[in-house]
């Protein structure tokens, strides 16, 4: 657990994945004696909360707590017919004790003022970006094989953005990072985005619908100027997520969408140093992505590469914050 081992690596991820998939295929079998082992090391990570406070062993905590509570839903949705009705009451109280306090600190999110909330929203973006940056094959991955796990989550956590509110200093944390919810739902972006073209369109993405059509309209010609700076800065990060996925993927309509709101995104009069961010934002993306693939490409084998464009972008070194505040 995270909790006792300090913060993850690759390895022990897989480590992590390869030990919940184990349980999960013993639990076919074995199911009492799985759900009660999960129980007890959940009872055990709670119990460690309180002994070190600190910020990192919180984040590890946390991680613990998901990676149990997983690996118990993944078990109780495969419960056998023949689990013995006496051990799975036993069960049931050894595991409600213990949900019910995760439940409670969940709840405590809504009881957070809503500057708390813009916070949370903005460090998730962060995450995703991080994520990104940390490990673009996988993004690059989930454009062409979707995880319907996800997009589930990711579904929930748009619609819970979505009743936010509407004023313009939300719409610059929320839709941000809207976008970057959809680009993780590849399948349903690709369904909003068709429905343009005449597809149709389940009425469950209406409010996914109604949030592009927004966007486009913000950054249009006739858009409003409340919502222009938030239209302008997603467009941008749409931009910007969109040089993470593959050229091999010439049909993902990420690259349709980024066409159809490019221009007007150019043409739209915002202040200097709003329209300077996001410029140095979209550039710094671009640079790093061409620097990856040309690193990529120095170590293919070709009879006679051009070392001398790949040496010249290799050792420029942008220092984009430092370049910010030179600039400002």
């Amino acid at each position: 657990m995270p909790c006792r081992t300090g913060p993850q690596t690759t390895h022990s991820r897989v480590n992590i994945e390869q030990n919940k998939n184990c349980l999960i295929q013993i639990s076919r079998y074995r199911f009492s004696l799985v759900i009660s082992g999960l129980t007890k090391i959940l009872q055990k990570v709670n119990e460690m909360f309180p002994k070190q406070p600190g910020p990192d062993f919180e984040r590890n905590f946390y991680d613990s707590l998901v990676i149990v509570m997983d690996t118990l839903e993944k078990c109780l949705s495969g419960q056998p017919n023949d689990t013995n009705r006496l051990d799975e009451t036993m069960n049931v109280k050894l595991l409600l004790r213990e949900i019910c306090q995760f439940i409670e600190t969940i709840q405590k999110f809504r009881l957070l003022k809503k500057s708390a909330h813009l916070v949370l929203i903005a460090s998730l973006e962060k995450a995703t970006w991080n994520w990104m940056d940390t490990y673009p094959n996988e993004f690059a991955e989930l454009q062409i094989k979707p995880n319907e796990n996800l997009s589930k989550c990711c579904e929930a956590l748009f619609d819970i953005l979505d009743g936010c509110g509407d004023n313009r200093k939300v719409r610059l944390v929320t839709w941000p990072l809207q976008i970057m919810l959809l680009l993780l739902s590849p399948k349903v972006l690709e369904e909003i985005v068709n429905a343009d073209m005449g597809a149709p369109c389940s009425p469950r993405h209406s409010k996914k619908k109604h949030f592009i059509d927004s966007i486009k309209r913000a950054v249009g010609p006739h858009g409003t100027n409340k919502y222009t700076e938030a239209a302008a800065l997603t467009c941008v990060k749409l931009c910007k997520a969109s040089t993470y996925i593959s050229n091999l993927d010439p049909n993902n309509v990420a690259f349709t969408l980024v066409q159809s709101v490019i221009n007007d995104l150019k043409l739209k009069n915002l202040a200097s140093k709003v329209l300077f961010a996001l410029s140095l934002n979209f550039f710094g993306a671009v640079f790093n992505r061409i620097s990856a693939r040309l690193q990529e490409l120095s170590a293919c084998n070709d009879e006679n590469p051009d070392y001398s464009d790949i040496e010249l972008i290799q050792h420029i070194n942008v220092d984009v914050n430092g370049l910010t505040k030179l600039l400002s």
